[in-house]
């Protein structure tokens, strides 16, 4: 009797889980039960890519073990590609047979009757004939498919997708890429998601697709099949519709990452139809990889933020790569009759006093004022926000990546409507895009024209009001940010990266001015830096109870170690921050430049790591500072 005890399947997977390549081939040689434990942890997830340079060898053992597949990615570029036969090989299980001539005997090699090209290879010889009625029960049962790269020979997308199994695939990743040939690639969308029905996860983005012209979903008998429907250069995934999607029920889509070139700009009733049916959708992924080609000539985010208000109550998480004209507030355009408050401080002036000394500057300064003016009435209209309907009511992170726009208007209503969200991350400042930021709400304005016939003649000062009768968006500034972050308490993570805050912008103004250096005795030095510390006060942030992750810059005066010392108390006042990385910022960590009030708040019972602090901290500094 044999002392060996195998353990159950279950923990050897639990094993198997921390153990790389390497160590599992050894682990399959151990025994007949280890070794299909092993093969099943070594073949469920596959990736070919050109950093791996055996993914040949790979395709052999996975004809014969395409049923322990699970996830498979697939990674391809110019100078990588896999010959069409072995992809073949590793998704269909039958034996096609190649000319449509003669049949395939069941002993002969599949490899005889593919044609040996890659994907890059000519396209414009004949497809083969595939019999679909002949895929067998070997298929592997993928729940994740992801391909990235460019096709030169599309239908063998089209056909690897069609055969994926329908019942099990749950996530689905294509990204396209500029081809040889740059071909442009038709994503039927609906039919996706109607072919899939348990998908989870959607992910179509990339340089040169565009989506098919929408229609009316059909109600009829789930059970019809539907046909498949390609076009040159197209991709879609088009097979037998299940079941479990009937008439008006829901899909299961979660998480839908799109470009937005075509999306976005699509016509009629029924170009937002598909949302009806995302239900279940919580997070909304938009990548615009390629911003001045992406950009929706025709863009309409009013009506694709009210249907996803309408549509998707469970809309969490929202992650933006790129400038998008994506908005998170529905703002009321006002009729002509409706603006007698707004072209009244338009009007206002400086003291004629204050004009005459200003001489030749005088327009300018004056013009200066009064857009400053109709700034400061536009924030005491959003913070008091009573007309103001939020898109994503229930919104819970934001992740804004690239060069977006986020607008001032939707950032400062975030801070006061936004009461679930805890995380918000910006990759870097917006950038100032005239074309997303001319986008107004056409239906409506054209609606509150009809109630006046009396626009306003053509000026420069009427453009600017004209811009705030139709609640046109601006890029925010540093007044914006730090009025969402005195008003946003529920943020946990907050981070803002490629730029810094200035000290002006912190502090409350007016302060009392500075005595002037030559001024000031050796022996009322103390007296007079203490006054000034009173004079000058940052507001608390809204988010200090709560904050446990903060990226943020800050520009202070190299000379001023008051200024530091306020910037270091402030930091201090975050009991519960967990890590803080100072990007960007010139502030000195030193004790003669207050950093102790980092600490003075109780953050040391909690601060696990400081990043980005300048390489002159000075050990002596450190060790007072932790003692």
């Amino acid at each position: 009797m044999s002392d060996e005890i195998d353990l159950p399947p279950e923990t050897l997977h639990l094993i198997f889980l921390h153990l790389s390549p390497q160590d599992l081939l050894q682990c399959a040689c151990v025994s007949r039960h280890w070794n299909g434990v092993a093969e099943a942890r070594l073949y469920s997830d596959i990736t070919f890519s050109r950093r791996k340079l055996n993914n040949h060898k790979l395709v052999p053992a996975l004809k014969t073990r395409k049923h322990l597949l699970r996830r498979f990615e697939i990674q391809l570029c110019q100078q990588f590609t896999i010959p069409e036969a072995n992809l073949l090989d590793i998704f269909l299980d039958y034996r096609p047979d190649h000319d449509n001539k003669r049949n395939l005997s069941p002993g002969e090699s599949c490899r005889y009757h593919y044609r040996d090209r890659n994907l890059f290879g000519d396209d414009t010889k004949t497809r083969p004939s595939f019999p679909m009625a002949a895929i067998g029960p070997n298929r592997p049962a993928l729940t994740h498919f992801s391909v990235v790269g460019d096709f030169e020979s599309s239908w063998l997308l089209d056909t690897i997708i069609y055969n994926l199994a329908t019942s099990s695939l749950t996530s689905l990743k294509i990204k396209f890429s500029f081809g040889p040939n740059h071909k442009t690639y038709t994503v039927d969308l609906e039919r996706i998601l109607e072919t899939f029905p348990h998908l989870k996860d959607l992910w179509i983005a990339g340089y040169k697709h565009q989506y098919k012209p929408t229609g009316e979903i059909e109600d009829s008998d789930p059970s019809t099949p539907k046909t498949a429907t390609t076009a040159t250069a197209a991709t879609s995934a088009s097979a037998t519709t299940d079941s479990s999607v009937g008439a008006g029920k829901q899909y299961r889509l979660e998480s839908f990452t799109f470009e937005p070139t075509t999306l976005l700009s699509r016509r009629g009733p029924n170009a937002l139809i598909f949302i009806r049916r995302l239900g279940n959708l919580k997070k909304i992924g938009i990548n615009a990889l390629m911003p001045y080609l992406s950009r929706p000539q025709n863009g309409r985010p009013w009506e694709l933020g009210r249907a996803l208000q309408q549509y998707c109550p469970k809309l969490e998480y929202i992650d933006i790569d790129g400038p998008v004209p994506l908005w998170f507030f529905d703002l009321p355009i006002l009729p002509y009759d409706k603006i007698r408050h707004i072209t009244r401080v338009a009007n206002e002036s400086l003291p004629l006093h204050v004009l005459k000394k200003l001489g030749g500057m005088a327009q300018e300064a004056n013009w200066t004022y009064r857009m400053l003016r109709l700034q400061e009435q536009e924030l005491g209209e959003l913070m008091e926000s009573k007309s103001a309907k939020p898109f994503f009511p229930h919104l819970k992170t934001l992740v804004l990546g690239g060069k977006h726009c986020l607008s001032a208007q939707d950032l400062i209503l975030l801070g006061v409507h936004a009461t679930f969200l805890t995380r918000l991350e910006m990759e870097r400042w917006p950038v100032l895009d005239g074309y997303i930021l001319d986008i107004y709400d056409t239906d409506a304005a054209a609606a509150a024209a009809t109630q006046s016939t009396k626009p306003l003649p053509s000026s420069d000062i009427n453009a600017a009001v004209e811009a705030r009768r139709l609640c046109k968006r601006r890029i925010f500034n540093h007044w914006d940010l730090l009025l969402f972050l005195q008003r946003r308490s529920s943020l946990r993570h907050f981070v803002i990266s490629g730029h810094n805050i200035p000290f002006g912008n912190l502090i409350v103004k007016p302060f009392i001015p500075r005595i002037p250096d030559h001024l000031i005795n050796d022996d009322d030095t103390e007296a007079t830096a203490e006054a000034k510390e009173e004079t000058l006060i940052i507001l608390p942030w809204a988010c200090e109870e709560r904050l446990e992750t903060l990226k943020v810059g800050f520009q202070v005066s190299a000379s001023d170690p008051q200024e530091h010392g306020l910037v270091w108390k402030h930091l201090g006042r975050f009991g519960k921050l967990r890590s803080l990385h100072l990007d960007q910022s010139n502030l000195f960590t030193s004790l003669s430049y207050g950093v102790e009030g980092l600490l003075e708040g109780g953050m040391s019972e909690t601060l696990e790591e400081i990043r980005s602090l300048p390489g002159w901290w000075k050990t002596k500094d450190c060790r007072e500072l932790v003692s």
